[in-house]
C-alpha cells in the first residue's frame, strides 16, 4: 500500500500498489497543515500521520472504512458521493480513531511510528524529544507513557 496526503494536509489516502486503486480516504482535520510523516503499523491495519498542527492522528484501515465496502456504501458518504464533487465527499471521510496532542507549542517537525504490537505510537520531534504514547484499543486521546530528551 501507498499512503499520500492532499496538498492542504487535510485528507490522507491509501492506495493499493499493484493497481493504484483508492482503498481508503480519511479526514485528518479541517484546517490546513503540513504533514511531516506517514507510517503504517506492521500488519497494515493502521496508518498514522504527524503534522504541523502538533498532532498525530491514527486511522483504522478496516472493512467499515474501505472504499466500496457495504458499510461505506451504506453511509451518507456512499449515498451522495455520486452526486457531489470529490472535495465535498472528502469532507465526509472517516476521522481518526486515535489522536496525540503534542506538548510542544508551535509547528515543530515530527516523525511518527507505530510499534510492532500496535499499542504504542512513538514520536520524535525536531527540537530533540522522543515520546511514547499508549494507543487505546477503543480509540480516543492517546496517553503519554514516556518522554526523553535527545539533546
Amino acid at each position: 500500500m501507498l499512503a499520500t496526503t492532499s496538498t492542504k494536509g487535510t485528507v490522507i489516502r491509501v492506495f493499493d500498489t499493484p493497481e493504484g486503486n483508492l482503498l481508503y480516504s480519511f479526514r485528518r482535520g479541517s484546517y490546513p497543515a503540513s504533514i511531516y510523516s506517514l507510517c503504517f503499523n506492521k500488519d497494515s491495519t493502521l496508518v498514522a500521520a504527524s503534522s504541523s498542527s502538533g498532532t498525530v492522528h491514527a486511522f483504522k484501515m478496516d472493512e467499515a472504512s474501505k472504499r466500496g465496502s457495504e458499510e461505506h456504501i451504506g453511509s451518507l458518504t456512499g449515498l451522495v458521493s455520486g452526486y457531489m464533487p470529490g472535495m465535498v465527499t472528502d469532507m465526509m471521510d472517516p476521522r481518526s480513531f486515535a489522536q496525540v496532542k503534542l506538548k510542544s507549542a508551535g509547528p515543530i517537525a515530527t516523525l511518527c511510528a507505530i510499534n510492532g504490537e500496535s499499542n504504542q505510537i512513538h514520536v520524535v520531534t525536531s527540537d530533540g524529544f522522543f515520546y511514547t504514547y499508549e494507543l487505546p484499543r477503543e480509540g480516543g486521546e492517546c496517553r503519554l507513557l514516556k518522554e526523553a530528551s535527545l539533546k
